[in-house]
Order: C-alpha cells, then structure tokens, then sequence
C-alpha cells in the first residue's frame, strides 16, 4: 500500500512539474508561411550560406581585380654595402679595392594585366642615389623619369583568357548555389514542420483515444457486472486502456523531440513551446514538364557546373597542347633616363633607351611526357564529355519524374481529405452504436485504428505535396505559383 502511495505522489508531483514548466514557457503559434518565413531569415543555415555566398563573392572581385590597373610603390630606404671586390687593371694585373656605398631608390609602376592576348603593359618612374664614401667619395642620382614596358608570351597557354571565362561562370554558379541553398531550407523546415504537426495530432488522438478507452472501460464493467459482456471482452477493453496510456506518453516523447528539432532549426530558445496551424488550402496549378525541364538546364546550378567541366576539360586541352610546342616571350621597354651629381639636374636632359628582348625554350628531348600529357588531356577531355552528357540525361530525368509526381499530390490530397472525413464519421457512428450495444469491441477498434491512419495520410498527402513543390522550386528556381523566377537582391546580402 504504501508503495502504490509512493507511486501516486511521485506521478503527481511529475506532472505538477511538468504543467509548472509548460506555463512558464510562451506558446507562439506559427502558420506553414511563417515557418518557411522564419527559416529563410533567421535559421542558422541561411546565416551559413549567405557567408558562403559572401565568400565566392569576395573571390570573384579578387579575380576582376586582376584585370584592373594595379598601381604600386617600391622603396629601399636606405641600402649599405662594404665588401672588397676584385679590380681588373690596365696592365692585365688585378687587385682588390674596398667598396664603401650607401643608396636610396624608389619608384612608382602602373601594370595592366591584357586578358585577350595574356601580356602586360606597365608605366613606371624611378628615382636612384648612391654615394660612395669609399678612396674617392661622390654621389650621384640616376633617374628614370617614365619607362613603358610591355611583356608578351608568344605562342603559349592564355591562361588570363580562360580564366576570365570560367571565373564568371563559377560567380553566377555561386548566385544560383545560395538560392537552391534558400530553397533546401524551405523544404526542411516542411519536413520538420510536418513532423510536429504529426506530433500533434498524434498526442491530440493518443489523449482522446485514452480518455475514449477509459470512458469504455467504465462502461464495460457495468455491463459485465449486469451480465451482457463476457470476461474476456471486460479484459480486452482494460488492455486497450493501458496501451492507450502507453501511446500517450509515447506520442508525448516524439512529440516533444519534433518540437525541439524545429526550434533548433528556426533560431529559437527552449522557451518557446509551438503550436502549428496546419495548411488546408494548396495552390491550385499543373506544372508542364518540358517548360519545367527547360527552366532547371536555364536555372540550375548543376546544369551551369556541367557547363563549367566541359570548358574546364577545354582548357586543359588546350593548355597541353601548347605545353607540347616551344615556349616563347616577348619583352619590349622604351623610357627615359639621366644622371647627375645635382638632383635638378638629374632629370634635365634625359637620354632616352629600349629593349627589345625574345626569350625562346626549345624541347628537345623529354621522354614523350608532353605529348603524353596532351593526350591524357584529350582522353579527359572525350570522358566528360560523356559524364556530362549522361549527367544531363539523368538530371532532365529527375525533373521528369519529380513534376509527375508532384501533379499528383493534389489528386492525392482531396483523396485522403476525403478518406479522413469518411473515417472519422464513420467512428463517431461506430461510437455511438457501441454505447447502445449494436456493435462488437473490435469493430470499434477497427474503425478508431482507421480514424486515426486516414488523418496520418492526410497529413503525409500534405507533407508530400510541399516538399515535392520546394524540391522542384529548388531545380529550376521559378515560383510556379506567381509565375515568376525566383530572385534575390544579392546587394542586401553583403
């Protein structure tokens, strides 16, 4: 007895603490658009792919930045030297004078990088001073007022050309990354929102079938006790009152782990208890395959990315085959200079000078490693190839099959409304012809397990339907539903 007494205290504390706890924390109701609002601007994943997107950014200015103008400054302020060198005479006898110098210099360039040829173009001005403090002290500036220079490889791999292809590419690739990012997010947080509407309904029903069974159960023992029902009935209906007591607490389990899920998900605290409206009205549209398919190879990332390995395997090519031939550069300056004792004087007058300078590097003998290289670049090259058509096949197949069978999701969904209907009235009819004895307890059990799988196939239709809806949003970034591309102010982002 006194263990049973235990037992009640400990309940009953248990779940005083546990209503304590549940009206401490602020009951907030969210509707299906505000947890797809919530997810797409407060959830830690958005804040995760707007840095990434911020990153390939910040990668794509760094590149442009190449093809800009770079002006820069150098200086050496100041340089010492004291070393004793060697000195050819006159007579053909040498000997080993001191060299006691100090020097100053700085100069200003201006460098243009020439995607479409792959050279450089520069404008400088320098400024020089060396004193000698040596046997025979003087000083002297040496100035080189402006110097235009020009760098050309001949016959060589543009490397600058290529890049400045795919580098814009890999940037838009990024752009459509962080709406299909958006769009993956929107459909998790279905998933999740549907999990604790499933959650919901099914403590809703476990707490109900509890309070139905133990309501039977008191009305099977007066009638055992009259006589119209059997023992084994009476034990069948107090079994059903411990497995819906079972149910009950097991529903509450899942349902509070759902719950956390999606609180963790939208950014809120342990506070926060939610409470879900569940969707009942869908929109009303068909999407059309092929204008489906055409969308996602226009819109898609991975659609871009296959493009990007074709040029890649291009350029690899490409890059091989002139790794095979001889290399080759130009290098051309003209400018002017002067020198001086007096630093006015310096620049008066000045002399002008150029160069003209080819550089060549012949193979001659490498063992085939370059042609072996060009030919690994073309086998590569012929593989994507059929990676990528392939690739394409089977992502114009997923679309396919992804539309198909979200336009029947709605077919689906007046179904199972329809079913769930049909299967709660006809429990509640079953109910009441219990109570009066017209039915046995297994036809009433039949019925209740039917109730409760027609409302959980409702709401998996639902589920479905939303999450087949986002996935295609997400392979071809177009809103079916407002007829429009899905855009982004990417200005906001950064």
């Amino acid at each position: 007895m006194n263990i049973k007494k235990s037992l009640f205290f400990a309940m009953f504390f248990s779940y005083t603490s546990l209503q304590t706890i549940e009206a401490q924390q602020e009951t907030q109701e969210l509707t299906f658009d505000k947890v797809i609002e919530l997810a797409t601007t407060q959830s830690p994943q958005v804040y995760i792919a707007r840095h990434k997107y911020r990153a390939s950014y910040w990668e794509y200015k760094s590149f442009r930045a190449e093809f800009l103008p770079q002006l820069s400054m150098t200086a050496v302020v100041p340089s010492f030297r004291r070393v004793y060198s060697r000195l050819l005479l006159g007579d053909g006898t040498s000997t080993y004078v001191e060299e006691n110098t100090m020097s100053m210099s700085g100069g200003v360039s201006l460098s243009q990088n020439v995607g479409l040829t792959g050279g450089q173009i520069s404008i400088s001005t320098n400024l020089e001073w060396l004193e000698n403090r040596g046997k025979y002290p003087n000083s002297r500036y040496m100035t080189t007022p402006i110097s235009v220079g020009y760098r050309q490889p001949l016959f060589a791999y543009n490397d600058m050309k290529w890049r400045k292809k795919i580098a814009p590419m890999r940037y838009e690739q990024a752009r459509k990354n962080y709406v299909e990012t958006v769009e993956t997010i929107n459909r998790q947080a279905t998933e999740l929102f549907f999990d604790l509407a499933l959650g919901q309904i099914n403590f809703e029903m476990a707490k109900k079938n509890y309070a139905n069974n133990d309501t039977l159960f008191h009305i099977a023992k007066g009638r055992y006790n009259v006589g119209t029902i059997a023992q084994n009935d009476l034990l069948q209906f107090e079994l059903n009152v411990l497995n819906a007591s079972t149910e009950q607490n097991n529903a509450k389990l899942r349902l509070d782990i759902a719950s956390e899920r999606l609180r963790s998900y939208l950014g809120f605290g342990g506070n926060v208890n939610l409470k879900l409206i569940i969707p009942t009205d869908i929109p009303e549209f068909e999407i059309d395959t092929q204008e489906a398919i055409m969308l996602a190879k226009e819109n898609n990332s991975e659609a871009l990315n296959l493009e990007i390995q074709t040029v890649q395997a291009q350029s690899e090519v490409r890059q091989a085959k002139f790794d095979n031939r001889f290399q080759a550069e130009l290098n051309a300056s003209y400018g002017l200079t002067q020198s001086n004792e007096v630093f006015a004087d310096a620049y008066s007058n000045p002399q002008d000078h150029q160069l003209v300078q080819i550089g060549i590097t012949i193979p001659i003998l490498d063992w085939g490693r370059r042609r072996g290289k060009y030919k690994m670049a073309q086998s590569n090259k012929e593989m994507t190839d059929i990676l990528v058509e392939q690739a394409l096949s089977d992502f114009e197949q997923n679309v396919r099959i992804q539309v198909n069978q979200f336009n029947m999701q709605d077919k689906q969904i007046l179904i199972s409304q329809k079913t769930d209907t049909i299967a709660q009235n006809r429990y509640y009819i079953t109910l009441q012809r219990f109570y009066i004895g017209k039915v046995s307890v297994l036809d009433l059990n039949l019925a209740k397990t039917e109730k409760d799988n027609a409302r959980r196939n409702y709401l998996s239709a639902l589920r479905s339907y939303w999450t087949q809806y986002y996935q295609i949003r997400r392979l071809t970034l177009f809103d079916f539903d407002k007829n429009k591309k899905i855009e982004v102010d990417f200005e906001k982002l950064m």
